[in-house]
């Protein structure tokens, strides 16, 4: 049997939640870890578990999109990948990053909105997976 692949839905689901929990930016220091703590598939595998393929998971989910698949299609959709050797950057996030990309900070009014608004989209999208 081969690997398991994410489905359409599970890769959809992964990508509009990408490009609603984080924005462009033009400001060089901004970037979002493609691994670890601080990645976008740790969020999403705790805010929307049934897209998601965590291995070491009792209940993985085999039609789930993985960290490695995520990363992927992120890049093939216009995320930018570099690689950043700065003893700055949190351990955790690895050397590997999205970079000119910025979280949206819910403390921010506007960036409050535009995460209300793109959650809104997601639910209207996909009801039964969130």
């Amino acid at each position: 049997m081969g690997r398991p692949k994410a489905s359409d839905i599970s890769r959809n689901v992964a990508s509009l939640f990408a490009n609603i929990v984080t924005v462009p930016s033009n400001i060089p220091n901004d970037w979002v870890a493609r691994t670890g703590d601080h990645s976008i598939f740790n969020v999403l595998s705790h805010l929307i578990p049934k897209v998601c393929r965590v291995h070491g998971d009792k209940d993985m989910n085999r039609r789930g999109i993985s960290e490695a698949e995520l990363n992927k299609h992120l890049e093939s959709v216009g995320f930018v990948r570099v690689r950043v050797r700065m003893r700055c950057i949190v351990s955790a996030a690895g050397t590997w990053l999205f970079d000119h990309r910025r979280w949206l900070n819910p403390k921010i009014e506007q960036d409050a909105v535009q995460l209300t608004k793109g959650f809104k989209e997601l639910q209207e999208r996909f009801p039964a997976l969130v």
